[in-house]
C-alpha cells in the first residue's frame, strides 16, 4: 500500500485512490460532530453565495459556515464541533460551507475513488474503515489555512493518520503539542473559541467516519461505522 500525503488545494485537485481530507481546526470535527448528533447527511458547499443559495432552497437544513473563523451572515451556526455536540440534529439534514476542509472536498471528488474526511477525534475508526478496503493507494490532505498555507496541527495529524493505517502507534502527545504550538490555535484562543480548540485535541472519541457520496444535487457526507467503540466525547 502507497501512502502519499500532499498538502493544501493543490493536493486536493491532485489525490487519488483512497483520499482523507484533514482539517482539524475545524472542518472535519464539525462535520464529525453533527453526524453523530444525528444529521443524516452533511452537504459540503466551496462557495459561500452557493450555499446561501441551498440554504434557501433547502430551509429544513442547517446552515453552518464560517469566513475567517467567524459565522457568515444569514447562517445559523459557527463551524464549531462543541455547538455542533450540543445539538439533537434528530434527521435533520446540514449545509457546511468553510475556508478550507469543504473546498478541499469538493476539489478532490474527482479524482478518489473512496472521499472521507478524518481528525484525531475519529482517527482510529478513519483508519479501520481504510484498511478494511485493501487499497493500493491512499492520499492524505492535510488542507491547511485556507486551503492555501500549511498548517502544523493539519500536517501532524495526516503523519498520525498515515502511522495508525500503517499499523504503528502514533504519538498523541507529541502531536497535541505541536497543534497548540501552531497559528491555527493561536487563532481559536484570539477568537475565544476555547470549546472547540478542547473537542479538536481528542482522540478516537468517535467511532463514525464522515464518507463522501455523489449525489444528484451534489457531494454529500454520510456517517459510516467501522467496528470499533461507542462514541464517547
Amino acid at each position: 500500500m502507497e501512502i502519499e500525503i500532499i498538502p493544501c488545494f493543490e493536493g486536493a485537485a491532485r489525490a487519488s485512490g483512497i483520499v482523507i481530507i484533514v482539517d482539524v481546526f475545524r472542518a472535519g470535527n464539525t462535520v464529525s460532530a453533527l453526524l453523530a448528533r444525528g444529521a443524516p447527511f452533511v452537504r459540503p458547499v466551496a462557495d459561500l453565495e452557493e450555499a446561501r443559495c441551498l440554504g434557501a432552497d433547502h430551509p429544513e437544513w442547517l446552515m453552518v459556515g464560517e469566513r475567517g473563523g467567524l459565522k457568515p451572515d444569514g447562517f445559523e451556526m459557527n463551524n464549531s464541533p462543541a455547538e455542533a455536540w450540543s445539538l439533537n440534529l434528530a434527521g435533520r439534514p446540514a449545509l457546511l460551507t468553510t475556508s478550507a476542509g469543504t473546498r478541499g472536498l469538493t476539489a478532490a471528488a474527482a479524482g478518489a475513488e473512496v472521499l472521507l474526511m478524518a481528525t484525531l477525534i475519529n482517527a482510529r475508526a478513519a483508519a479501520a474503515y481504510v484498511s478494511s478496503l485493501s487499497p493500493e493507494r491512499v492520499t492524505i490532505v492535510p488542507m491547511g489555512l485556507e486551503a492555501r498555507e500549511r498548517a502544523v496541527e493539519d500536517d501532524v495529524v495526516a503523519e498520525y493518520l498515515a502511522d495508525l493505517i500503517k499499523g504503528r502507534t502514533p504519538d498523541y502527545r507529541a502531536t497535541v503539542r505541536a497543534m497548540l504550538g501552531g497559528s491555527g490555535a493561536g487563532r481559536l484562543r484570539r477568537l475565544g473559541q476555547w470549546r472547540d480548540l478542547a473537542f479538536c485535541l481528542k482522540a478516537d472519541r468517535l467511532g463514525l467516519v464522515p464518507l463522501a457520496r455523489k449525489q444528484a444535487e451534489g457531494l454529500v457526507l454520510i456517517p459510516v461505522r467501522p467496528a470499533i467503540e461507542a462514541d464517547r466525547p
